[in-house]
């Protein structure tokens, strides 16, 4: 999947699209607290 290959890649941005919530964050092993700061940060409210 293209999120666990580039989930360290700033440049796919993968926060932009899947929720902290999302139940795929906890699949593939995704910080939640990472998903939420940088969707602060960019303006993005759920």
């Amino acid at each position: 999947m293209a999120i666990e290959q580039n989930m360290v890649d700033v440049n796919f941005p993968y926060w932009r699209v899947v929720d902290e919530k999302h139940p795929v964050v906890k699949k593939l092993n995704l910080d939640g607290n990472q998903i939420k700061r940088r969707r602060v940060d960019e303006g993005i409210s759920h």
